[in-house]
């Protein structure tokens, strides 16, 4: 089958899974994803998602948490947070081991008022996790990464993360990257700094032929993110194809002159599970004092989900 009858497909199967919302009116049956994965956590807000260099000792990483499972959340036992420290920064590498910041049981989660699925509020500040990590504020960097991971852990021994959840939950934007959180280290940036329209050209060809977004140039409209350093616009993937897929959103983050793009993100189609984009190895660049141009390089098709490798697309923004 090629990639086009994949896609055909996928667009026609992404047409009747939302035309059957469970009650609640989200874009999926509840009772077929438990089958399959037992119980997840649902990154419900990103309160605050990243390390600014500038401000470290009131930087802070709140996030709002809901677990789901087949018993309307009576199965949860607890969910332990881990910590990891990546250095981005190319000289002079700083490694740490993978450590537990805290195990949340059962009594610290309340029940949301509408739902009743249990919720909580976790917050781990700069200077906390620098002393977990043993690191100081000299052995971090602009582009540095904090990745914050859960693992849930169920009444009945059953235990989720992101290793052994089913790979269909990072295609769908409600369930927002769950059971990981990565922090950046950033600087941040002036007010209204690379917001409003733009003009998005591709440079590079990715996984595709005919264009990430589109074969020409489109202009789109940039607008913070998760969190003040990300940015986010509307495109429809592939659309060249036209098989009636809609717009997405895609963000990347401004880290100290580099253009980063967000891990896993969704692109609204599949050839089997999900084709999702995530971050190139060189990423694009931006200058901290002119939002003029910025260069933006991701991934395509990570998983590879339709069968060939993963491939690096390019792209400049040009302030309109």
């Amino acid at each position: 089958m090629n990639i086009l009858k994949k896609l055909l497909i996928s667009a026609f199967m992404l047409t009747v899974m939302f035309s059957c919302e469970d009650k609640s009116g989200q874009p999926y049956q509840i009772e077929d994803i438990i089958v399959d994965q037992g119980a997840f956590i649902r990154l419900q807000a990103v309160n605050s998602g990243e390390y600014d260099l500038s401000d470290i000792s009131t930087s802070v990483m709140s996030v709002d948490l809901e677990h789901w499972d087949p018993e309307d959340g009576s199965l949860l036992q607890d969910a332990v947070l881990t910590l990891q420290f990546i250095d981005n920064t190319p000289a002079d590498v700083v490694t740490r081991d993978v450590v537990t910041v805290g195990t949340y049981d059962a009594s610290q989660w309340t029940a949301d008022p509408d739902t009743g699925l249990p919720n909580i509020t976790i917050d781990v500040t700069a200077p906390e996790a620098l002393a977990l990590l043993n690191l100081t504020t000299d052995d971090i960097d602009g582009g540095d990464t904090f990745r914050f991971e859960w693992t849930l852990n169920l009444t009945n021994g059953k235990s989720f993360n992101r290793n052994n959840s089913s790979s269909s939950l990072p295609s769908w934007a409600f369930y927002s990257a769950p059971f990981l959180l990565d922090v950046n280290v950033i600087c941040s940036l002036p007010d209204g700094f690379a917001l409003g329209s733009y003009t998005l050209t591709q440079d590079v060809l990715g996984s595709f032929a005919g264009g990430t977004f589109n074969d020409a140039p489109i202009t789109v409209e940039l607008v913070e993110g998760a969190t003040p350093t990300q940015r986010s616009f509307n495109a429809i993937y592939l659309e060249h194809f036209a098989i009636g897929n809609g717009a997405n959103p895609f963000a990347f983050n401004l880290v100290c002159g580099r253009a980063i793009f967000v891990d896993q993100q969704a692109s609204g189609l599949r050839c089997g599970t999900a084709i999702l984009l995530g971050p190139a190895d060189n990423p694009g660049s931006y200058d901290v004092a002119d939002d003029g141009t910025i260069t933006l390089t991701l991934k395509e098709d990570i998983t590879s989900d339709c069968g060939g490798p993963p491939a690096d697309a390019s792209f400049t923004l040009t302030r309109n």
